[in-house]
């Protein structure tokens, strides 16, 4: 079968140089993705394209490797050397769907990083289904990237996958070198490189491996929900999509060093991979300048009395550390916790917070994501919409994609 597959890639990267068509194979169902060089000039530019077809997935990986002595990266539009990703690539202007992250180019080494995922609430296909939350691409390819580069000299450009190996550079974090994923496993595909014969040789790839998910850096923490009395929203405020649903919506979870605002992937404290929130004494504790500075809150801090202090133009919000009660513009209200400074950072219990700041609280003990919402539209975990908004969430805070920003 194997055998088979190959030859099927090779007739067809024969049929893309004699008729300049994009590659369709009928008979080939598999997942494929296929990086395809167009013959360089007479100054040695060519592009090197990435398409997918026959593919479900919502996100992707790849750390590409190339050899510095016989290729240079250049500008995509002038052609000149550089080092930017965003110059160096083109994605197609229709593709308003793709949400790319961890991208950059290492010359040095000779690596380039880029990954993506379908943004929440979208729903691409091609000459396929529909499948809601994620990229559903029939037969015929969709080009997602194009690459530009010049070959130095006649040498072969040596590019392929960076999958480990002792002797050639690659990324600790993703030793496979490529992968597409769906909910946060990879899927079955077929990797090719398609190359005119002067550039040097193709190179497939069946299945490459599974993406790296790091090792915990948290212990695991026994989940307790976080009671709230918030009334069902009104019919006419009710969210109709899920970027609706995520709208004025900040998602975190526990043990993880990163939150979803609106949907868009962030980092609580870019670099402190130690800060994140955590259930202590039935209470979930949350980085509050995080907090307070999503919300539209002003942060301050002093040192002499360990106050924190929230503020915008109607509220003010004070917080003692140590102290088993909090006041809101001046009147005080008693807490069963009090805020405690971890890691350097000073934690507040979310509950009391959100609650003092107008905004609701809902607890999801099978995600450990606490959500904040405005108080008039809180999660609802019983309607398919929290839910697809949940899964999509759950993938943009995954390793997979959490660690390339």
């Amino acid at each position: 079968m194997k055998v088979k597959r190959i030859i099927i890639l090779l007739c067809s990267m024969i049929i893309l140089f004699t008729s300049g068509l994009p590659i369709v194979l009928a008979e080939d169902t598999n997942a494929r993705v296929d990086f395809i060089a167009s013959e360089p000039d007479a100054n040695g530019y060519f592009t090197l394209s990435m398409s997918v077809a026959n593919a479900k997935f919502n996100a992707f990986q790849f750390v590409l490797r190339y050899n510095t002595e016989s290729l240079q990266t250049v500008d995509y539009v002038t052609h000149e050397n550089t080092d930017s990703f965003s110059k160096f690539s083109h994605t197609p202007d229709n593709l308003t769907w793709l949400s790319k992250i961890g991208t950059g180019i290492d010359s040095s080494l000779g690596l380039i990083d880029f990954s993506g995922y379908v943004t929440p609430g979208t729903s691409p296909s091609y000459n396929a289904e529909e499948i809601v939350g994620q990229a559903n691409i029939g037969n015929t390819p969709v080009i997602l990237f194009e690459f530009a580069f010049r070959q130095l000299g006649t040498e072969p450009i040596g590019i392929e996958l960076a999958k480990f190996a002792l002797d050639k550079p690659s990324r600790e974090y993703f030793p496979e070198g490529g992968a597409l994923a769906n909910a946060g496993k990879s899927i079955d595909v077929i990797i090719s490189f398609l190359l005119p014969q002067e550039l040097g040789e193709n190179i497939i790839i069946e299945n490459p491996g599974d993406p790296v998910i790091p090792d915990s850096e948290t212990p695991v923490v026994p989940v307790q929900p976080i009671p709230t009395d918030i009334e069902e929203p009104l019919d006419d405020k009710t969210p109709k999509t899920v970027i609706e649903r995520l709208k004025e919506t900040l998602i975190l979870q526990i043990g993880n060093y990163a939150a979803a605002d609106e949907g868009a992937l962030c980092h609580i404290y870019p670099g402190e991979k130690s800060v994140f929130p955590y259930l202590k004494d039935n209470r979930t504790f949350v980085p509050f300048r995080f907090i307070a500075d999503r919300l539209g809150y002003t942060v301050e801090w002093n040192e002499a009395t360990r106050m924190v202090t929230f503020s915008n133009n109607t509220h003010l919000l004070q917080m003692k550390i140590g102290a088993m009660e909090y006041t809101v513009d001046g009147i005080s209200y008693p807490m069963d916790t009090a805020a405690e400074i971890s890691h350097d950072r000073t934690m507040v219990p979310i509950r009391f917070i959100a609650q003092a700041l107008g905004q609701a609280v809902e607890w999801d003990s099978n995600s450990q994501m606490v959500y904040i919402t405005r108080s008039d539209i809180p999660w609802n975990f019983e309607r398919e919409l929290e839910k697809q908004a949940t899964s999509d969430v759950s993938l943009v805070l995954s390793p997979l994609l959490r660690d390339f920003v």
